[in-house]
């Protein structure tokens, strides 16, 4: 074992280019899975972890004080926190579906944070004194809003101007449901905002009795009244839905990051141990026996692989806040750390594992040549004939450079695969970020493609109000398509959850509705619903549903099936003379309106509340999380790439190293060196060719087979995938191949600089 010590001494003080070159490869690798890994174990539990860290309330119980104090002494509650004033408020929108102001409750929780469920500050700090305010951070990112602002509070008491003093995150609060929540002192709201409302937060002896607590108060106390009751069973769900796109993404992502390390640590291993052949052949030569040898490769390889893993994890460390930024906010997640220790350990277990067995298979194999073949060929082949794509080049008379660049490309045929592996994963990436970029770009300038087809609801109790309405539509030049609309929570037979059911009036069928299956309904007694609502009644297109309306069953034949966006899908729509002939006296109390422009102004939402419209709705066609998709998914396609073009440049790196004689007698004989550099660069052009072959129908049919498991899941509905143009698949891949150009040229400029003398004298 000294002998071998003293062998891997001498060992560490040569090839230290090569050792480098190893390290950069794999900390790439391993930075890339750490990153994708992070990012999506965040979005996993994104939740949980604010739930732990702020100590979460079980449930929040919101009303009046009487009702609240009943909650605060049951026994069943374990601990509380205070019994805080609430004020209904509304406070000025700059965007999102609801135009004008924002139903806000605004909570009188003190200078000093609980300790149970407290607001977590992102930005800012918290309230130090009275006329401040913590606004939650979704509701301040979507409408402007920053530490040192102002912000109009209104309600029935009065109007008060705050400033915004920080930003914060709420677990007992889904950030995508309204009322939205902030925080304030009691004095502010005694003295201006005249609280109507108290809350609580309890904790029981398990969260898991929170809704057997719920259940009970339903039994107990029927009277029992609340504005407002959430528990964290709701609340973690709201969130997992709105999350659900990143965080599919992040999981594709992740699963690409790990297989093209795995690609990339392998091959690397492998061609390591492939450079050593004349130091084995030397060193059994010395009387060393295959044990000893492996066992003095594995301890070398797990020296480099220590040092690059601990690179990579601190490369991931820093990149992953880079990338995280928009998806933290979808997660609600900024506050807490990025440092996972337990994902540390499993990657650098993982990736030292994979290691150790990509080097003892070769190293073992490689220990068991005799001495004096191993010494004598080193690390070249000797080839019994020409390659296949040797054959071909020269029977389509390419140039001698072609030819040399043809046969060697796939000399070594696992390392080249494994090459074109990763190559191919980050094609696959880049297919994935075109078609999701483009889709996205769909959805949005494409109003019909999410959510309802048209712009704008508007609505009113008052039959004078729904005709000034209509004569409002009428006059509007701006409008493209209405109709009467109205919704109606309905239970379908045998069901215990409601639905919704549109009822659309004449002209319906003048917007873009999205059919995935089937048809359009057209004759009364016949619905078109969502996909959440076939799978919760187990039901196909052509099947005959009842559902109850208005106390009395009504029976739709099911004709198709469109995209509808909200509550999991669970919609169906069908035409008021359907409703009608049931109940004649169900009134439709709205119209749906779109706009030429297909975008809402706030003149055209002051124009219909002056004309009567008690409830105005704005659709802005957008999907939660998909602009956090964006970025995220743009930076790790760069990462994958740079993965895959290392592994490039180190197999060709390794290739031009094993061929130093072929390259000599080829230069001695004439070979010029824009013809070396034409050999290496021509068969670098051909795994990337094979790469992209592979890798853009791979990766269109994987966006396609991901956007319907993802719309599916939503209840959606399958078809949300928007195909990109050919010129952006054509660009993408035009993009890979000068890349792949661009990274070969440091191996070439190695090959080039082989001298024939040194080489061949060295043979």
């Amino acid at each position: 074992m000294a002998a071998v010590l003293r062998k891997l001494r001498c060992d560490l003080r040569s090839n230290r280019v090569q050792r480098l070159a190893l390290v950069v490869l794999i900390a790439f690798a391993v930075a890339a899975l750490t990153t994708s890994l992070t990012i999506q174990m965040r979005g996993g539990t994104a939740w949980e972890q604010l739930f732990r860290e702020a100590n979460g309330a079980h449930a929040w119980f919101y009303g009046d004080a009487a009702a609240v104090a009943e909650i605060s002494d049951r026994p069943e509650v374990t601990n509380r926190t205070k019994v805080y004033p609430v004020a209904q408020a509304s406070v000025p929108a700059a965007s999102g579906p609801v135009r004008g102001r924002v139903p806000i409750l605004i909570e009188g929780i003190g200078i000093e944070p609980p300790t149970i469920d407290r607001p977590i500050v992102v930005s800012g700090r918290w309230l130090r004194g009275d006329g401040e305010i913590v606004l939650p951070r979704r509701f301040a990112a979507e409408n402007g809003y920053a530490p040192g602002d102002t912000i109009e509070v209104v309600t029935d008491g009065g109007a008060a101007s705050l400033v915004v003093v920080g930003v914060a995150v709420f677990a007992g609060h889904s950030p995508y449901a309204l009322p939205v929540i902030a925080w304030v002192t009691p004095e502010t709201l005694a003295g201006v905002l005249a609280p109507r409302l108290s809350a609580v937060g309890v904790q029981f002896e398990s969260r898991g009795m929170a809704r057997a607590f719920r259940d009970s108060l339903e039994t107990e106390r029927p009277g029992l009244q609340f504005a407002l009751v959430e528990d964290w069973n709701g609340v973690r769900q709201q969130n997992d839905e709105a999350t659900e796109v990143i965080a599919t993404f992040l999981g594709i992502f992740s699963l690409f990051a790990l297989i093209s390390a795995s690609f990339v640590i392998v091959n690397a291993m492998g061609g390591r141990i492939l450079a050593r052949y004349r130091d084995i052949g030397l060193m059994k030569a010395m009387g060393f026996t295959p044990r000893q040898v492996a066992g003095g490769l594995l301890i070398e390889q797990l020296g480099v692989g220590v040092v690059a893993v601990t690179l990579g994890l601190l490369l991931g460390r820093f990149l992953t806040p880079l990338l995280d930024d928009e998806a933290s906010k979808e997660f609600a997640t900024e506050s807490l750390g990025y440092f996972r220790p337990g994902l540390s350990i499993a990657i650098g277990a993982g990736v030292l594992s994979l290691i150790t067995v990509s080097t003892l298979v070769p190293a073992w194999r490689a220990s068991l040549i005799p001495s004096v073949q191993a010494i004598l060929l080193g690390p070249g082949r000797i080839a019994s004939q020409p390659s296949r794509l040797g054959r071909v080049a020269t029977g389509l008379r390419l140039p001698p450079w072609a030819v040399v660049g043809a046969k060697d490309a796939f000399d070594r045929p696992v390392r080249a695969w494994f090459t074109v592996g990763a190559l191919v994963l980050s094609v696959v990436t880049i297919t994935f970020v075109c078609t999701t970029e483009w889709t996205i770009r769909q959805l949005t300038e494409r109003p019909e493609l999410i959510g309802e087809p048209f712009e704008m609801a508007a609505g009113a109790d008052d039959p004078v109000a729904l005709a000034n309405i209509k004569a409002t539509i009428d006059a509007d030049k701006n409008v493209r398509a209405s109709f009467e609309r109205g919704t109606i929570a309905v239970t379908p037979e045998g069901k215990d959850e409601e639905v919704n059911l549109a009822v659309l009036g004449p002209g319906y069928d003048q917007v873009d509705w999205v059919v995935s299956s089937g048809r359009l309904f057209s004759a009364p007694g016949e619905a078109t619903v969502g996909k959440g609502f076939l799978d919760l009644m187990g039901a196909e297109i052509g099947d005959t549903v009842t559902l109850t309306v208005m106390g009395k069953p009504i029976a739709l034949t099911v004709v198709g099936m469109y995209r509808a966006t909200e509550d999991d899908g669970r919609w169906a729509m069908t035409s008021t003379e359907t409703v009608r002939q049931v109940d004649p006296d169900v009134v439709v109390d709205g119209y749906a309106i779109g706009f030429h422009g297909a975008e809402v102004t706030d003149d055209d939402v002051r124009r219909y509340r002056e004309a009567g419209a008690t409830l105005i709705e704005t659709f802005d066609h957008e999907a939660d999380g998909v602009e956090a998709v964006r970025g995220v998914l743009a930076g790790l396609g760069i990462m994958l790439l740079a993965v895959g073009l290392l592994s490039l440049v180190n197999s060709i790196s390794l290739g031009v190293r094993e061929r130093r004689r072929d390259l000599a007698v080829l230069k001695a004989i004439g070979l010029s060196p824009r013809q070396v550099v034409g050999a290496v660069l021509s068969g670098a052009l051909l795994m990337g060719i094979a790469a992209l072959a592979i890798g853009i129908p791979l990766g269109l049919w994987l966006s396609d087979w991901i956007s319907d498991l993802l719309g599916n899941n939503m209840g959606w509905g399958p078809g949300l995938l928007e195909m990109p143009p050919a010129t952006w698949i054509v660009a993408a891949g035009a993009l890979v191949l000068l890349a792949i150009v661009l990274a070969a040229l440091l191996p070439a400029s190695v090959a080039v600089r082989v001298r024939p003398s040194e080489a061949l004298r060295a043979e």
